[in-house]
């Protein structure tokens, strides 16, 4: 049987929480093996599947990391994907809104044209109004990480 997935035998890149919070199974228990099935269906190579000490290294750290490692490649990449912690600031790669235009350029720079960029990351579509007692107003909605990264993809070209 033939394999299909959204992006399978493209140039995909995946990075993934690979350590474990204290006390909790978050890479092990849910990042690891999605990040793992999302690329057995979409036939990513191994050196593509990019686990990460999210929780021990700096976020200085996680994010130069991930921009070196788009940079690598050398060719476009059809697809990135993030599976890890997020929040309506960020994700636990390191970024946030303050440097989500960095992101998005080295995206831009390192990406097809129509490229799939995916975020496998909790809160990261939420926006903060709900803290600020806006009412409820529910995730997927503007100002979250997810939205404002689009935004500067669009930006971008992407």
């Amino acid at each position: 049987m033939e394999k299909r997935g959204i992006a399978t035998g493209k140039n995909i890149l995946v990075f993934y929480s690979n350590t474990n919070t204290p006390g909790r199974l978050d890479a092990t228990g849910a990042f690891v093996p999605e990040a793992k099935a999302f690329g057995r269906l979409h036939q990513v190579s191994a050196p593509n599947l990019v686990g990460m000490d999210c929780y021990n290294k700096s976020k200085a750290s996680r994010r130069d990391y991930v921009l070196n490692t788009i940079s690598q490649s050398g060719t476009k990449w059809d697809g990135i994907f993030f599976f890890g912690h997020g929040w309506p600031d960020g994700i636990q790669f390191g970024f946030n809104r303050v440097h989500v235009s960095e992101l998005a350029a080295r995206i831009a720079s390192c990406c097809a044209i129509d490229a799939k960029i995916g975020l496998y990351a909790c809160l990261a579509a939420e926006n903060d109004e709900r803290a600020q007692d806006y009412g409820n107003v529910g995730p997927g909605t503007d100002g979250g990480f997810a939205d404002i990264l689009r935004d500067e993809l669009v930006r971008d070209g992407i």
